[in-house]
């Protein structure tokens, strides 16, 4: 029960809300005028509610735990090797900079 609280509080830290809440920032940096830019932020919150729609009852049709572990499986795979292999090259290459005594 606290891991899933910990990790809804730590989704709106990081998830698809910082999108929602700088919309404008990251549209108008990305060279968008301002009618542009609502017109993204109008087309990415009806985006994200067709997908909630279309996953609410996927999910529940085929089980919470199941889909969490299937995809939990896909992130550990897409995104552990890359992480781990970047996370070792910075480690070998801050130990090379660095000075023994």
């Amino acid at each position: 029960m606290l891991l899933r609280l910990i990790l809804a509080a730590l989704q709106q830290w990081v998830g698809i809300n910082v999108i929602f809440n700088y919309a404008e920032e990251i549209y108008r940096s990305a060279g968008f005028g301002v009618t542009d830019t609502l017109l993204n932020i109008v087309a990415t919150g009806v985006i994200a509610l067709i997908a909630n729609i279309l996953a609410v009852p996927l999910v529940d049709s085929t089980g919470g735990v199941s889909h969490n572990k299937v995809s939990g499986a896909m992130q550990l795979y897409l995104l552990g090797p890359k992480n781990s292999a970047a996370w070792l090259a910075r480690e070998q290459s801050a130990s090379a900079f660095t000075v023994s005594r």
